[in-house]
């Protein structure tokens, strides 16, 4: 029998909804309705890396909308989990450090460079190791440009499927 991982997240009017058990949803598999089992991340303490593009790349209104989500994402949060901002333009920088989630928090600007270093932001927030076998979530906010990495793509996708 193989076990498929299928992470679901609920929200309406963006909080999310509790107390939902396995009876709450149906999965199929080619047209074959699924048996499923579920264990409730309630129970669980998240650990939540929002990495955000500072660069010069970006333009006002996305950094404006990426500066919401982020607000919204943290305090969206519980207060067992855990949340920080990682930013990055030439450099990378975190942000916040871990954070109680369930309060927003802010961007400031990242010191120095013309560049785009998004592939070593991504190294960074994957290479945290997340506290006490909590769940990492690692979310990025970018245009997706990068000029000045150490890293590549391929790296980045290597260390995601080790970690």
């Amino acid at each position: 029998s193989e076990v498929v991982l299928l992470p679901v997240a609920v929200t309406a009017d963006g909080r999310p909804v509790r107390d939902l058990a396995a009876g709450d949803f149906e999965v199929f598999d080619n047209g074959v309705r699924q048996r499923i089992t579920a264990a409730s991340l309630e129970a669980l303490a998240l650990d939540v890396t929002l990495v955000a593009d500072l660069s010069g790349s970006i333009d006002e209104a996305a950094r404006a909308a990426a500066t919401m989500d982020i607000e919204t994402i943290s305090t969206s949060l519980n207060a067992d989990d855990r949340v920080r901002v990682i930013g990055f333009g030439e450099r990378v920088a975190d942000l916040s450090g871990w954070r109680p989630g369930g309060q927003p928090l802010t961007l400031r600007p990242v010191p120095g460079g013309a560049g785009t270093s998004l592939y070593d932001a991504m190294a960074a927030a994957l290479l945290t190791p997340a506290g006490d076998g909590r769940p990492h979530l690692v979310v990025v906010f970018t245009d997706g440009r990068d000029t000045t990495s150490l890293l590549d793509r391929a790296a980045v996708d290597l260390m995601a499927g080790q970690i």
